[in-house]
């Protein structure tokens, strides 16, 4: 007989994370804390991002009384090559978004993705705008940094989002983690790949709408960064759901998240006259790109994917 889904479960655990992560929101605007600082980004990762986790521990030990290791709270040695696969997803999204601003915006089919500008110039001008926005005059085209070939400095923000984000943000997004690829894969999974990835994706999304009220991700679109956000965690959602199978443990995840964010700041950098909306990562084109890597990965792996939801 097949089992049925804990609806209630899934229900009282996001009522509980929403609750407790959109408290901490409004502390941070009643405090007119700005988004951009380091301490506001340390309090965000430190309370905001942990709430999932946080929220999954209370009513899987608390109220429902059981283990934790049905959530991913494991490390299995002999999915370690799955691991393999994380640097790989991230840099076919990022290439592939990038591609798609390419087609759209320097072929000028939609002018708004704005244009790749692979140049020593616009690097410069960038890092020199950001340091100016935080009140130090280092006059960058004197130093190393302008020698370094554009597409290596490319390469090398791709790789930082892959270490650095892959290890130092993992305290961060194993908070979230835990509660989207934890909980709500295991209560869910039930309805197969594509409607347990797509539902987990629209709660996944709803969670960031305070920190867009407030900021985050789209600071001149906050109404329509709210619909674009939620697409954008559904286009990613189904890759997540495929890392947490394959390594059967919510660690894989966790760090690709943190790569994600490590890296979103590359289209900041590399795409001139960029709008928030239509090319960068949480945008059009990073939505577009994370869909095609979701089903392609599906088509590729359909028959383990299917096996694993219909054993569950």
């Amino acid at each position: 007989m097949k089992t049925k889904i804990n609806w209630y479960k899934v229900a009282l655990f996001t009522t509980l994370t929403y609750c407790l992560s959109w408290f901490v929101s409004f502390l941070l605007s009643i405090n007119n804390l700005d988004l951009s600082q380091t301490k506001t980004a340390i309090f965000v990762a430190v309370f905001y991002m942990s709430m999932p986790a946080i929220s999954a521990v209370i009513v899987q030990k608390l109220i429902y009384k059981q283990s934790l290791k049905l959530f991913g709270w494991t490390f299995p040695k002999k999915n370690i090559k799955y691991y393999l696969l994380l640097p790989i997803i991230l840099v076919s999204i990022i290439l592939l978004t990038t591609l798609i601003i390419y087609i759209l915006g320097n072929q000028n089919v939609i002018p708004n993705f704005g244009k790749l500008n692979f140049s020593s110039e616009n690097i410069v001008q960038f890092l020199q705008e950001t340091l100016t926005k935080k009140g130090k005059n280092i006059d960058l085209s004197k130093t190393p940094i302008s020698k370094i070939p554009p597409i290596l400095f490319f390469i090398l923000l791709l790789v930082q989002g892959i270490v650095v984000g892959g290890i130092f943000n993992v305290p961060a997004t194993f908070g979230e983690e835990f509660g989207w690829r934890g909980i709500l894969f295991h209560e869910t999974k039930k309805m197969g790949f594509w409607k347990s990835s797509i539902l987990i994706g629209i709660i996944w999304g709803i969670w960031h709408f305070p920190l867009i009220f407030i900021g985050l991700n789209y600071p001149e679109n906050h109404k329509i960064g709210l619909l674009l956000m939620t697409l954008f965690t559904i286009s990613l959602s189904p890759i997540f759901s495929y890392i947490r199978l394959k390594t059967n443990s919510i660690l894989g995840p966790s760090m690709l998240h943190g790569m994600i964010n490590g890296s979103a700041g590359i289209f900041a950098i590399f795409v001139a006259n960029q709008n928030e909306l239509y090319s960068s990562i949480s945008g059009l084109a990073g939505i577009f790109g994370g869909t095609i890597i979701s089903v392609s990965i599906y088509l590729l792996d359909k028959k383990n994917i299917q096996k694993f939801y219909s054993e569950k």
